[in-house]
């Protein structure tokens, strides 16, 4: 979770008409986070690391969530590739300090000092954009 604020519940994918990737990302929040503004990152990676586009971005005034609200962050993707070996890093990190990114955005035992979760992109269910 963002420190005990927000908690990620999945993310879906849509090709736009001009090829670029929307990605949606679906946050729970738990603890309106309204000690400092927040951002959630999205990257296209290569399966080694390599960054081919990002987007970063919180469309919503922490200070107007409640616990229980429910976030979908949409970002676009541009300049992406055909290649079949793309991953997703997604992540959310306070505004106040990008530079570290140190925010584990998901509750996870087996790695708790992770900072971003990695979804292969073949496993996303990609549509046509609505």
């Amino acid at each position: 979770t963002l420190n005990g604020h927000l908690r990620f519940l999945g993310v879906k994918g849509y090709w736009s008409p001009n090829r670029s990737l929307d990605i949606e990302t679906w946050w729970k929040v738990l603890d309106p986070p309204t000690e400092a503004p927040v951002s959630v990152f999205v990257h296209l990676i290569t399966s080694k690391g390599h960054a081919l586009a990002g987007a970063d971005g919180w469309g919503v005034d922490s200070n107007t969530l409640h616990t229980g609200d429910i976030v979908v962050q949409r970002h676009t993707l541009d300049n992406h590739t055909e290649d079949s070996d793309l991953w997703l890093r997604i992540g959310a990190y306070w505004l106040t300090d990008p530079a570290t990114r140190k925010i584990v955005v998901w509750h996870n035992d087996r790695d708790p000092e992770a900072t971003a979760l990695f979804v292969p992109l073949t496993r996303l269910h990609i549509t046509q954009s609505p």
